[in-house]
């Protein structure tokens, strides 16, 4: 189970040969071939909750904003001046508009309408430099016709110029029921630990992706203190709440550290592969997950539009909008 978990958050970035912390990559990335896992997924839940039900900025913004106690503010954006050179704004699909801002004037607005098409915005590790802990907060916004497939990225933390990284992953689309289905609007979000070391995925809850209205996001990742140790966390808080959490694990101890620069992203790639059950023929669809994708990269199907995918039904275009930012730092 963990190995097909790992391979498929490769899909992020197996034909780039670098990993980049902000934009200095004019390509996005592209999914693996090969996966085979069985049709449902059943998360086990949290064995615990964590110390902190709430968030540390909740409803906060960069005009209106404290820190905690002990917490460095690193970066704070709302996107109504000159960008700075350490930022992505909009990374490949997306822009900064006036078109939906959540204050002000402005906010970063994208739109989904292919397979591997990638909203957000990022910060360079230059800026974030050395930590213990990293706290980031966002808004996010999008449109309520939103379904989803494969994955949809909320946001990443990673190495600059190698490939290790945690991604916060909307996995696997499903009905309310929790059966695998192509446009579904509930899926567990993930925590994935890429070439940490090690390599783990964990997957506590299946949840309705919220759509339709703003939401305010706030992550709070502790690398773990040194190799093999799993004292680890990443708590996820949606709007005050805590929403999810992986805690006592063994998340990428190198992350902050001298000389493993770290980088964040907030938002990032939509997924959908072409899955079907009778690869090497690819006639016969299916549902995410159930089967093996094998047939996307054999056919070249991995950037199909939403309204003419090789396997019906389609998928509604949608759009999504960032605003509000602050990252802090121990």
């Amino acid at each position: 189970m963990k190995k097909w978990f790992v391979t498929v958050i490769g899909l992020t970035c197996l034909v780039l040969s670098v990993v980049v912390s902000v934009a200095n990559s004019d390509m996005p990335p592209s999914p693996p071939k090969g996966l085979k896992i069985g049709d449902s997924l059943l998360p086990s839940p949290p064995p615990s909750t964590p110390h902190g039900n709430d968030g540390l900025l909740s409803g906060m913004t960069p005009e209106n904003y404290s820190l905690a106690s002990g917490w460095t503010l690193v970066k704070t954006q709302n996107f109504e001046g000159a960008k700075p050179s350490d930022e992505n704004w909009g990374r490949w699909n997306g822009e900064v508009t006036s078109t939906k801002p959540h204050k002000g004037n402005k906010g970063i607005e994208g739109t989904y309408s292919a397979g591997q098409q990638d909203v957000g915005w990022s910060l360079s590790s230059e800026t974030i430099g050395n930590f213990t802990e990293i706290y980031i907060s966002f808004w996010e916004y999008m449109d309520s016709q939103a379904l989803f497939n494969d994955e949809y990225m909320l946001a990443e933390f990673g190495v600059s110029g190698i490939n290790q990284r945690i991604f916060i992953d909307w996995f696997w689309a499903q009905n309310s029921s929790g059966k695998m289905k192509i446009n579904g609007d509930y899926a567990v979000l993930a925590f994935v630990n890429e070439q940490g070391p090690p390599d783990f995925t964990e997957y506590p809850a299946v949840k309705k992706v919220p759509v339709g209205a703003w939401v305010q996001w706030e992550i709070h990742l502790r690398p773990a203190s040194a190799d093999s140790k799993s004292d680890g966390f990443i708590r996820v808080y949606k709007d005050g709440n805590l929403y999810t959490y992986s805690e006592n694990k063994s998340f990428n101890y190198r992350m902050g550290k001298s000389g493993y620069p770290t980088y964040v992203v907030a938002g990032g790639l939509y997924n959908r592969l072409v899955w079907m059950t009778d690869y090497p023929t690819c006639t016969q669809c299916s549902n995410p997950g159930v089967g093996t994708d094998a047939c996307t990269s054999e056919k070249k199907w991995w950037y199909l539009p939403f309204d003419s995918p090789v396997c019906a039904p389609t998928t509604p275009s949608f759009k999504r909008f960032f605003d509000d930012i602050i990252v802090m730092k121990k």
